[in-house]
């Protein structure tokens, strides 16, 4: 199937093509409508490959493949690749659709990050790219334009097209050197290693992401001198341009940006540099562990035969049954509270629609809860539990919105997280298992915690988000949905948390 830039198509009888959003040397993105699943995708068209060698297969037989193992991850920090075509003698590769902006239009457009979004922004790349090589995967072009700022919150290292997995690197040991014959990358971007004789290792995507971190802070590579091929001689041979504005950021990418592969950084190493970096902030009121606060994790629902519901909830004590009223709901996901007692929230009130700062979807209402504004789909009652959380429950059990108003934030929210979810794992509830623990580029930093819990036969899965708005006040906001429901709910999280506005 011939597809020209401004005609749609239908690719594999089901993905059709509606308009192009993206260009690159080596394809081209289009937004697409999964016709059979009723969702919006990408889709990149893997141009074809110049400058073969005589005789040389074409190498997309091993895109696909490689491609295909890419589709294995699944990590908060990593667009989810869903299939893998070949058809019209090359592949298609579809991807996740994410709303929002590359990092490289971001910078473009509003200059450079400064050091502390800049750091958030690093340490969510690191950890996508982490999650890559644990499952064997070497990316081979990280650089601005693949790394994206979603509407929601997220940063997200995506296109995978040119990746290559490494059984050695995927069985846990060093991963084995990659060559290539034709380079499929943005020079710019590219180790020197890699542009001199083909080699790919970890340490090769390392580089990369050290050029992509220079990019966020200084808005340009790291090698900007004259012409494309100048920069190409001085990458070879000369050190980067000065940083002027990396301030305590300037010693991880000068660490990421060694020539010699063996006095790189590795992954740990520049994580402990970049949670190292200081810069300004609203100072927490304070910290959670100073608070002791006890974790609940894993409320689920469980509705009953006689219309009410029951809630499971994990403490130090162990595991703890809560009857809920009759006719009312007990929300899953709370967040953390204080005390012995049993977090319970009641929903009886429906939501009174209201006016709101920005549009919302089609049967969807604002929510005003006294410190907060947020939109949530029509039908979901608003409830409260002890401590001051506000929560939002549908009807039918199956999805639960809480916030917590009012919340002290450490400094360092991943490790604040991290300390919680240790706590919770000595006694963990029903089917506990945590997932992620990440950082997120979302107001004035932000972390989420998630995970899955289970109660009798059925699994839920929870996200909570604790982040600092811009006046320096704290929000948890939790989201609950069963496992089966969580991939398809995926754009009400995103368009609850664009939504939100602090009072």
């Amino acid at each position: 199937m011939a597809v020209d830039g401004g005609v749609e198509g239908v690719v594999a009888g089901r993905y059709r093509l509606l308009r192009v959003v993206g260009n690159g040397g080596m394809g081209r993105v289009w937004l697409a409508r999964d016709e059979m699943l009723d969702r919006d995708v990408a889709v990149k068209e893997m141009l074809p490959v110049t400058g073969l060698a005589p005789g040389r297969a074409d190498p997309w037989e091993r895109t696909v493949r490689e491609a295909r193992t890419a589709a294995r991850l699944t990590h908060p920090n990593v667009v989810r690749m869903y299939d893998v075509l070949f058809t019209d003698g090359r592949p298609w590769i579809v991807m996740e659709y994410v709303t929002g902006r590359s990092l490289q239009d971001a910078v473009r457009d509003d200059g450079p990050l400064d050091v502390p979004a800049a750091t958030r922004l690093g340490l969510a790349v690191l950890a996508g790219l982490e999650a890559a090589h644990a499952a064997g995967v070497l990316h081979r072009d990280v650089k601005p334009p693949n790394v994206l700022l979603a509407d929601d919150g997220r940063v997200l290292l995506g296109d995978f097209g040119v990746a290559v997995f490494d059984e050695g690197l995927a069985a846990g040991g060093p991963a084995d050197v990659s060559r290539e014959d034709v380079l499929l990358a943005s020079p710019a971007y590219v180790a020197p290693e890699r542009l001199n004789d083909g080699a790919s290792t970890t340490r090769t995507d390392l580089w990369s992401f050290g050029a992509t971190l220079y990019w966020a802070v200084e808005g340009r590579p790291p090698y900007s001198r004259g012409s494309a091929v100048e920069q190409l001689h001085a990458l070879a041979a000369e050190p980067p341009d000065p940083m002027l504005r990396a301030g305590p950021l300037e010693p991880v990418i000068a660490g990421l940006l060694r020539r010699t592969p063996a006095d790189r950084f590795t992954i740990a190493q520049a994580r402990a540099v970049l949670c190292g970096a200081t810069a300004p902030g609203p100072r927490p009121r304070r910290s959670w562990a100073g608070r002791r606060k006890l974790v609940v994790a894993a409320a689920a629902l469980a509705v009953t035969a006689g219309g009410g519901a029951t809630a499971y909830a994990a403490w130090p004590g162990g595991p703890a049954r809560v009857p809920a009223a009759p006719a009312a709901a007990t929300t899953p996901g709370t967040p953390a509270v204080t005390g012995s007692a049993a977090p319970q929230c009641t929903a009886a009130t429906a939501v009174d629609a209201g006016a709101g700062p920005t549009a919302l979807p089609a049967g969807w209402t604002w929510a005003d809860a006294g410190r907060f504004r947020v939109g949530v789909p029509g039908g979901f009652l608003l409830g409260s539990a002890p401590g001051g959380l506000v929560c939002f429950l549908d009807p039918d059990g199956s999805r639960a919105l809480t916030v917590d108003p009012a919340a002290s934030l450490a400094a360092d929210q991943v490790a604040a997280w991290r300390r919680q979810e240790q706590h919770l794992a000595q006694q963990p509830p029903p089917g506990y298992r945590n997932l992620t623990i990440s950082p997120v580029l979302y107001r004035n930093g932000a972390a989420d915690w998630e995970y899955l819990t289970a109660t009798g036969e059925r699994q839920w899965h929870t996200v909570r988000r604790s982040f600092i708005t811009g006046a320096g006040r704290g929000f948890i906001v939790s989201w609950t949905t069963t496992a089966q429901q969580w991939d398809a709910e995926q754009t009400t999280f995103r368009t609850i948390m664009t939504s939100f506005t602090p009072r």
